[in-house]
C-alpha cells in the first residue's frame, strides 16, 4: 500500500515538474519544412546587422524535391526600391539531426551555387515565427528574427524575441516596421500592394 502512494506521488511530482501551472512548453524541434509553406510570406523583424534594408521579406513561391523556391523583396527607407532576388534554398539537415529534419537552408540565385547558409536555431510552437543564423553574408554571421506576422506588436509577446536576445545576446536592430514599409516595397512591380500588412497574408 505504501509503495503504491510512494509511485503516486511520485509521478504526480513528474507531472507538475513537466507542466507547471500548464504553462511549460513543448521544445520545438527547428524544422525549416514545417516553417515555410507556398504563398506565405515571412518577413524579417530583427537583425543582428548593424546596416542593410529597411525592409525585408520573402515570398514563398514553392517548395519541391527538397528545394524552396522563393523571392526576397528589399527595400530602404530613402530610396524606392524595385530589387528583387529570385532564389531557391537547398533543404538541409545538420550533423544534429537526422536526414528528415532540415534545419539548414543553402540560398543562392536561381540556377545557381548557393552563397549563404540560413539556419533555423529556434521555431515556436505555432511555426509562425523563428530564429535563423545566416552565413555566408559579406559582413560574416548574423541572426535574424523572422515572422509571418509584419505587426512587432503580435510577435514581441512570443516567445521568439525571447528566443533571439538569448541568441544574439540582446544585439540587433528592428527592420520591416516601419509605417512605410509597405510604400518602400511597392516598387516591386505592386506585389506588396495585395499584401494584408495586419496579417502579412496575400490578398
Amino acid at each position: 500500500m505504501k509503495s503504491g502512494i510512494f509511485s503516486t506521488i511520485v509521478c504526480g511530482i513528474l507531472v507538475v515538474s513537466v507542466w507547471p501551472s500548464g504553462t511549460q512548453t513543448r521544445k520545438v524541434v527547428p524544422d525549416i519544412k514545417k516553417f515555410l509553406n507556398p504563398g506565405e510570406i515571412v518577413w524579417v523583424l530583427v537583425t543582428s546587422a548593424e546596416r542593410g534594408p529597411d525592409c525585408q521579406l520573402d515570398i514563398i513561391d514553392t517548395i519541391v524535391a527538397g528545394k524552396v523556391y522563393f523571392r526576397r523583396l528589399i527595400g530602404y527607407k530613402f530610396t524606392m526600391s524595385d530589387f528583387q532576388q529570385f532564389l531557391e534554398g537547398h533543404l538541409q539537415s545538420s550533423r544534429k539531426f537526422r536526414k528528415n529534419i532540415s534545419d539548414v537552408l543553402n540560398v543562392g540565385y536561381r540556377g545557381a551555387a548557393p552563397t549563404s547558409a540560413e539556419k533555423l536555431l529556434y521555431l515556436s510552437q505555432q511555426y509562425n515565427c523563428g530564429v535563423f543564423e545566416v552565413k555566408g553574408l559579406p559582413n560574416g554571421a548574423n541572426y535574424e528574427l523572422r515572422s509571418k506576422n509584419p505587426s512587432t506588436e503580435g510577435a514581441s509577446n512570443t516567445h521568439c524575441f525571447k528566443a533571439y536576445n538569448k541568441t544574439a545576446r540582446g544585439k540587433g536592430r528592428r527592420i520591416s516596421v516601419d509605417p512605410h514599409c509597405e510604400d518602400i516595397l511597392k516598387g516591386n512591380n505592386d506585389i506588396v500592394s495585395s499584401i494584408n500588412m495586419a496579417s502579412g497574408a496575400l490578398g
